[in-house]
């Protein structure tokens, strides 16, 4: 095929040279979960956000993605979001324990204190030395006013070497009215 005119061949050129050159810069889905790292490391969660986004639509299953992008919303303050995405990512891998906890903890901050003791208590079933299911489930119970059920999670939490917040135990303290 000859093109006569020399504006629509000019525009033709344009067009193929576009398509060859944006395979060259096309980002796969690591390089774009890179980048969301990258973001969460400084703190900017919209960006994190967009780029975890970019990875999940070149990768439908990138469990770890969605898993981070989830904590991106978290972070943010959008719960409904990270619960999506913790359950995305459980989908795609059950025995993820860190979504299940993770969830859970966005639950507690949605005042769905059953639903995060299921998620933490799955946690726990997943990683028995999960010190961060152990602390999540304990504020879960004493949001739930079970203070027994809250200081032996928080007692296992501590064994198994998390730090509890101390605000929390001074709270704990005073409602159970015990010190221990």
């Amino acid at each position: 095929m000859r093109i006569k005119s020399p504006r629509i061949m000019f525009f033709v050129l344009i067009g193929a040279l576009f398509l060859s050159t944006s395979s060259v810069y096309a980002k796969t889905s690591e390089e774009y979960f890179n980048s969301g790292l990258a973001y969460d490391k400084q703190g900017n969660w919209s960006e994190a956000i967009s780029n975890y986004t970019n990875a999940i639509k070149i990768n439908p299953n990138f469990t770890t993605a969605y898993f981070n992008r989830g904590n991106a919303y978290y972070n943010n303050g959008n719960y409904d979001l990270a619960i999506l995405d913790y359950t995305k990512a459980i989908e795609i891998e059950p025995n993820l324990a860190q979504a299940y906890n993770n969830r859970g903890g966005a639950y507690i901050n949605k005042s769905n204190n059953d639903q995060a003791i299921l998620d933490c208590s799955k946690a726990i079933a997943l990683y028995p030395n999960y010190a961060d299911a152990y602390n999540n489930r304990g504020t879960a119970y004493y949001h739930k006013k079970e203070y027994d059920k809250a200081w032996a999670d928080v007692h296992k939490a501590e064994k198994l070497g998390a730090s509890v917040d101390s605000q929390f135990l001074e709270d704990l303290k005073k409602a159970s009215r015990r010190d221990n």
